[in-house]
C-alpha cells in the first residue's frame, strides 16, 4: 500500500467511526493528520504512527471504541494518547526505524554473518540515489545503526536499525543492494516487514507515545 492510499484509507476509516475531525482552513480543507516516516511500497509493517487533531476532546477509550471494526483487514489501532498542542511533528521526532529481513537465502549463515562483519567495518557505504538531478552516491553507513543475522525456526532473517525521518532515511533495500553488490549474496523474493520505530535522543531510545 503506498503512503497516499495509507492516508486516504485513514481518512474513511475515521469517517465511517464518526469522529469529528479538525479540518485546515482555505479553499481546499483536508483532516489534520499527520503521520510517521512513510512506510515504502512493499514493505509490511507493525508499528506505524500518526498525529490526528479533533475538533472536541475525546476520551481515548471512546475514540478507540468508535474505530473498532471499522478498519480493513489487517489494520488495528493498538494505542490511543492526548499528547496535547505542543508536541513535535511525528515525522520530526521519529529518526530510528528497526526491520527484519526474510526471504530466500541463497547462501548459508556463515557466509552471511562474514558479509555482515565486512560491511559494519567499513567507513563508507556507497548506494546510488535517484534524484531530479540525475543518479547520486551517497553514503549510508553512518545511518546504519545495527545490522545482524540470525535463525529461528522460520529460517535465516535479518534485522536491523537504521536512519530514518527528516535526519534522513537509509532503507533496508539499500542493505540488500550492498550484500548483492559487495559480498555476491542473494536474498531472493525477500520480505521486508518494519518491526518498530522509535526516538533517539541521544541518551535513551523512547517510543513515540512516551
Amino acid at each position: 500500500m503506498s503512503h497516499l492510499d495509507l492516508l486516504r484509507t485513514i481518512q474513511r476509516v475515521f469517517r465511517r467511526a464518526q469522529l469529528p475531525m479538525a479540518y485546515s482552513q482555505g479553499f481546499n480543507p483536508h483532516p489534520k493528520i499527520s503521520f510517521s516516516p512513510a512506510l515504502p511500497v512493499g514493505v509490511s509493517s507493525e508499528a506505524e504512527y500518526l498525529d490526528v487533531e479533533l475538533a472536541e476532546h475525546m476520551d481515548e477509550s471512546k475514540i478507540k471504541l468508535q474505530l473498532k471494526g471499522q478498519a480493513p483487514a489487517g489494520m488495528k489501532f493498538l494505542e490511543i494518547v492526548d499528547i496535547g498542542f505542543n508536541r513535535t511533528a511525528l515525522n520530526a521526532e521519529i529518526n530510528r526505524a528497526n526491520y527484519q529481513i526474510r526471504g530466500l537465502f541463497k547462501c548459508n549463515r556463515e557466509d552471511l554473518d562474514l558479509c555482515v562483519q565486512e560491511l559494519l567495518g567499513q567507513e563508507e557505504l556507497m548506494v546510488k540515489k535517484v534524484t531530479k538531478k540525475g543518479i547520486k552516491e551517497k553514503n549510508i553507513r553512518p545511518g546504519i545503526f545495527q545490522l545482524e543475522c540470525k535463525s529461528d525456526q522460520k529460517g535465516l532473517c535479518l534485522e536491523m536499525t537504521l536512519l530514518t525521518g527528516s535526519e534522513g532515511n537509509v532503507r533496508p533495500e539499500h542493505i540488500l543492494e550492498l550484500i548483492s553488490n559487495k559480498c555476491g549474496l542473494i536474498i531472493e523474493e525477500p520480505l521486508i516487514k518494519r518491526t518498530s520505530l522509535f526516538i533517539d535522543n541521544g541518551q535513551e531510545q523512547v517510543s513515540p507515545l512516551s
